[in-house]
């Protein structure tokens, strides 16, 4: 500090002694005393002093995030690693990884380093570090990956990093039919509608049968909603039995069936 610092000592002219420090450092950071001597008048020597405390302090910087794999793709229970540094100033701070949907402003808290930070008090510079292991959930489709760093005096806009959107594959799953109207014997000349639902990423195809035999889009048989509804006219006994509805992707299938009389 000496190279960097310089005093107004006390005189008739000025009623203060003044410490100015330029290009101040980390080091600065601490309790500054100062002392007075003066003779009373009782001649004995007097010493007082006073003190301050001076903090010195830096804004948070913009973290480096990754996710790995990095692809944006990927399927569901897939193990990415999520890994997040910065220097987040001083007073010392943290990081924090979140996931974020890309229609909501609402992000989800996945883990945030510890307090205990390397400290270079050279630059003030104050690293923090967090690497977390996700498993990926379909509900994650969609949803972007980012990082934040902040200490005590960081702003509500802290900065940040993020990645994706990421779109996650699974296999078909809660596939159900829906029976229109909803009743399981039928006469001869009834209208019957069956929707079959399912979901899944990539979007499922849809397959009919009735007692395992494939039923195709034709004059008896109406099939629309890329095959998701199948329409007929009960005509004849042949007409009863179960019909399944198989809902397929790249990952796998599932069928669902309905019996009708």
């Amino acid at each position: 500090m000496k190279n960097r610092s310089n005093s107004i000592s006390f005189d008739d002219s000025s009623p203060s002694a003044i410490l100015n420090i330029s290009a101040v450092q980390c080091k600065d950071d601490g309790q500054y005393r100062c002392f007075v001597e003066y003779i009373n008048s009782n001649g004995i020597g007097i010493k007082i002093y006073g003190y301050t405390a001076v903090h010195i302090q830096v804004m948070a910087e913009i973290p480096e995030f990754s996710i790995k794999p990095a692809k944006t793709t990927l399927k569901e229970n897939t193990a990415v690693n999520l890994s997040c540094s910065a220097n987040v100033g001083r007073p010392g701070g943290m990081v924090t990884i979140w996931k974020q949907s890309i229609s909501s402003d609402v992000q989800f808290q996945l883990g945030n380093s510890s307090s205990s930070v390397i400290i270079d008090n050279g630059n003030c510079s104050a690293y923090a570090n967090l690497l977390i292991t996700y498993n990926l959930k379909r509900t994650d489709h969609g949803f972007i990956f980012g990082c934040t760093s902040k200490n005590r005096l960081t702003p509500e806009s802290a900065p940040s990093t993020d990645v994706g959107p990421r779109s996650i594959l699974y296999g078909p799953s809660n596939i159900s039919i829906e029976l229109s109207p909803q009743k399981h014997s039928f006469h001869v000349g009834d209208r019957i509608r069956l929707t079959c639902s399912s979901d899944g990423n990539p979007r499922p195809t849809f397959q009919w049968t009735l007692n395992f035999t494939e039923i195709i889009d034709s004059e008896k048989y109406h099939l629309s909603d890329q095959n998701t509804t199948l329409e007929f006219f009960a005509d004849s006994i042949t007409d009863n039995g179960y019909y399944h509805c198989f809902a397929s992707n790249s990952f796998n299938g599932n069928l669902y069936n309905t019996m009708i009389n």
